[in-house]
């Protein structure tokens, strides 16, 4: 009755919450004191003024597209001349081409280079690629700086382009004179043709009215074939 009771060890033994608080501690420290030793540790862990971080550069306000919006024409005949002046652009990009292809033997009398097939496909061709070469960079450029500005300037510029043209029968009888004046001619209806849709596009509304006049803008196309051959 005297004797004393050995309680044996429960196997495997118990864990108690202060031993896993341990274990966490334990586990937690090396992470918190490693940031001597690792070269990461200060993009980890320390955290960066904001004042000392650059901020992100601003786009010039040139890169932005000029929304331009275009008051529609208080009355009829206002509207009329404003529409007409708008396809003229479309009638003498086409008009330009057709009277180089029709009277193509008669341009190339005048050079003497009637009978020379590869002289005289430059007459149309020299237009024709700077036309198509410049006309996406037209509307872009029209995006940025304004529609009414480079539609201006694109008449001006064929005016001029279109008179040297006509001048370059004179200057030595030369047909390379005269296929660069088509070259540079066909840089103006590069610049008239996107800004007039544009003007159009930003002054009237989705409806009926909106629909027949982009109707007449494409029906100036055959029309200017047409009257230049």
């Amino acid at each position: 009755s005297g004797a004393a009771t050995v309680v044996a060890p429960s196997y495997p033994p118990s864990i108690t919450n202060n031993d896993i608080d341990g274990e966490k501690a334990a586990r937690t420290s090396p992470a918190q004191n490693s940031d001597i030793d690792s070269p990461y540790s200060a993009s980890l862990h320390d955290s960066e003024p904001t004042e000392n971080k650059p901020t992100p550069s601003h786009h010039t306000p040139s890169l932005y597209p000029v929304q331009s919006h275009i008051q529609h024409p208080t009355s009829l005949p206002r509207e009329a001349a404003f529409v007409a002046i708008l396809c003229t652009a479309q009638l003498f990009t086409q008009a330009s081409l057709g009277q180089a292809i029709a009277p193509l033997h008669i341009i190339g009398a005048s050079f003497s280079v009637s009978s020379q097939p590869g002289q005289l496909s430059w007459f149309p061709a020299a237009y024709s690629l700077t036309v198509g070469t410049f006309i996406l960079i037209a509307g872009r450029l029209g995006d940025l700086y304004g529609h009414k500005r480079f539609f201006i300037a694109g008449w001006i510029w064929y005016g001029v382009w279109s008179l040297l043209c006509g001048f370059a029968v004179y200057v030595r009888h030369s047909p390379v004179f005269f296929d660069v004046c088509r070259g540079m001619q066909g840089i103006g209806p590069a610049f008239l043709l996107p800004n007039a849709l544009a003007i159009l596009g930003r002054t009237y509304e989705q409806g009926r009215r909106k629909e027949m006049v982009f109707s007449i803008f494409g029906a100036t196309a055959p029309s200017g074939f047409v009257l230049g051959a």
